[in-house]
């Protein structure tokens, strides 16, 4: 959950942003990969509330589309990325090898010459998040209550946990607004076949942390917390510098 608002700016990543995916719509690693340009592209946001919701169509498992809502400064910060660290790293491809843009969201920005530019796979992905993960336990670690670090080490903060996160916040949001049957929308919105898979794996942690949760519903929809989109600063050179994964 944010805590705070996020600025998109020079230091942010392609893999924050791919977690910030999952977090904020539940869909699955592969999902997130293979997101392509007209997924997302066509969507007029000016003039629209931050944080209120587009529906994107999202093709799963067994080829079944479903419509998943996007918040709309999620959008806007995907935009972002798509015109400038994207458009960086699709120059260098095709300043090494011709060919025609793939058109997948999320590219490589560094490492090996041949993968500059290439889809970011679901391993990959999985990599970056566990080394970010390593990171953040080195910064609680260092501070002088490490209740926080005992309770982050316990944890397993991995992306497909995000979904899960988002599955549960989703539910006791659709709860507080009167929803009768929330484990049918959210369960939609996953691409579950069976509420029953979405009971049974995704929210039977909600009646316990139900409470917890409510309060911190209420209070990040008073903040009214969305991504502010700075404009990256073009360093000399031509590239747009990306700071490591927070």
């Amino acid at each position: 959950v944010i805590a705070q608002t996020v600025v998109l700016c020079e230091g942010a990543t392609t893999d924050r942003l791919m977690a910030e995916v999952c977090l904020h719509t539940g869909l699955r690693r592969t999902e997130v990969c293979n997101l392509k340009l007209t997924d997302v592209e066509t969507m007029p946001l000016d003039q629209l509330d931050p944080v209120s919701e587009l529906p994107v169509v999202i093709v799963g498992k067994g080829n079944k589309a479903r419509n998943v809502p996007f918040p709309v400064w999620l959008l806007g910060a995907i935009n972002l990325y798509v015109n400038t660290a994207r458009v960086i790293a699709m120059a260098k491809r095709q300043s090494l090898m011709s060919e025609p843009d793939h058109g997948y969201v999320f590219v490589h920005h560094v490492g090996n010459a041949r993968y500059i530019g290439s889809r970011v796979s679901e391993q990959t992905f999985d990599r970056h998040f566990a080394q970010g993960r390593e990171r953040f336990l080195m910064k609680l670690a260092k501070l002088e209550n490490n209740a926080y670090y005992r309770m982050a080490v316990a944890e397993a903060i991995t992306v497909h946990a995000l979904r899960h996160t988002f599955a549960i916040i989703k539910y006791i949001s659709r709860r507080l607004s009167g929803d009768t049957q929330p484990s049918k929308y959210v369960a939609s919105i996953l691409g579950h076949a069976s509420v029953e898979t979405t009971e049974n794996i995704y929210l039977n942690s909600a009646v316990t942390y139900e409470s917890k949760i409510r309060e911190r519903i209420r209070m990040l929809n008073e903040q009214r917390p969305h991504m502010q989109l700075g404009q990256p600063r073009a360093h000399p050179g031509t590239s747009v510098h990306l700071g490591e994964a927070q």
